[in-house]
């Protein structure tokens, strides 16, 4: 029989903190003109977008974030450059592009 272990201490305030900081991250980026974002498992740059439309996980397409701190980006590498899709903001970095 498995027992499901009780969250770690401190594990709630770290997810806490990553989950404001990922918030701050977002607010400073978006406060930009055009702010350019990179993503480690992507080789091209992207753009945070505020809007309405749907944005893809890996296997839909969904008007609201599936997980807390999700933001929707629009990547330039895509097949398709309209479509937008969920990224964690924690993960995503400042880019300049030139």
């Amino acid at each position: 029989m498995i027992h499901a272990s009780p969250t770690p201490p401190g594990a709630t305030a770290f997810r806490d903190q990553l989950h404001t900081d990922a918030a701050e991250f977002v607010a400073k980026i978006t406060a930009k003109k055009q702010a350019f974002v990179t993503h480690p498992d992507r080789q091209d740059h992207g753009t945070v977008v505020d809007s309405s439309a749907p944005a893809w996980t890996p296997n839909d397409l969904t008007a609201d974030p599936p997980d807390a701190g999700m933001v929707k980006v629009r990547w330039f590498d895509s097949v398709d450059t309209t479509q937008l899709y969920w990224e964690y903001a924690a993960e995503l970095r400042p880019a300049e592009v030139r």
